[in-house]
């Protein structure tokens, strides 16, 4: 679906299907603002991303990366069905007592996850051209023309953000207290649509949630 289809759907909801009281350049403000606010309280949008490994141990995540939930490598990327899980180091004890006399090197067996990047262990010895994968929870991207972006959400999450524009909407037009309430009751229902995604999803054991997101991975996809 159409990333305008829905901000019809919103401005009808409003009592204003011509957009004249809050204008198509406000509802994409009030887009953005919808979608990642969904998109950081929700897991909906899951993506397996491949980056290049060089000789280095540290790696940047990917810019819009909310929840990191795997990390993988290969040794021969030409074959993806080669890709193995790398164990995650816990603790920053465990990590130093790994590498802080020598940091190993050879291929990759286990990562450690900080607040802003990740460190491979050992470190590769050899550069793998897209030899990593990570499978981690996302952000939809920045939408700059409504008529062009499609909702990137699936389906069953649809409603949700719908109720979320319509909110926006209400507090665009200063209908501050329905707003408020509204808002409150939609943060409450959040759980439902979370139980779908984890059911339809394939949970790792452990799970990192980065505090800030920076350098994005050499040669992503």
């Amino acid at each position: 679906m159409q990333a305008i289809a829905l901000v019809r759907r919103a401005a009808i909801m409003l009592g204003d299907p011509s957009m004249t009281w809050i204008t198509a350049e406000a509802w994409l403000e009030l887009w953005n603002i919808s979608q990642e606010d969904l998109g950081t309280r929700s897991r909906l949008l899951q993506k397996q991303l491949y980056f290049d490994v060089d000789t280095d141990d540290a790696y940047g995540y990917p810019p819009r990366m909310t929840q990191l939930t795997e990390v993988e490598f290969t040794s021969t990327p030409t074959d993806t069905a080669t890709f193995r899980p790398l164990k995650e180091i816990k603790t920053e004890d465990e990590f130093r007592q790994q590498t802080a006399v020598r940091y190993p090197q050879g291929e990759p067996q286990s990562y450690f996850a900080r607040a802003a990047w990740l460190h491979l262990v050992p470190k590769p010895d050899i550069a793998y051209t897209q030899g990593g994968r990570l499978t981690c929870w996302m952000l939809p991207a920045v939408v700059t023309d409504l008529n062009a972006a499609t909702i990137e959400f699936p389906d069953f999450a649809l409603h949700k953000l719908l109720e979320r524009l319509v909110i926006a909407g209400k507090f665009k037009r200063t209908r501050t207290e329905e707003a408020q309430a509204e808002y409150a009751v939609w943060l409450n229902t959040l759980d439902a649509v979370n139980a779908i995604a984890d059911d339809r999803s394939r949970d790792a054991k452990t799970s990192y949630r980065p505090r800030s997101l920076k350098t994005a991975f050499s040669g992503m996809t």
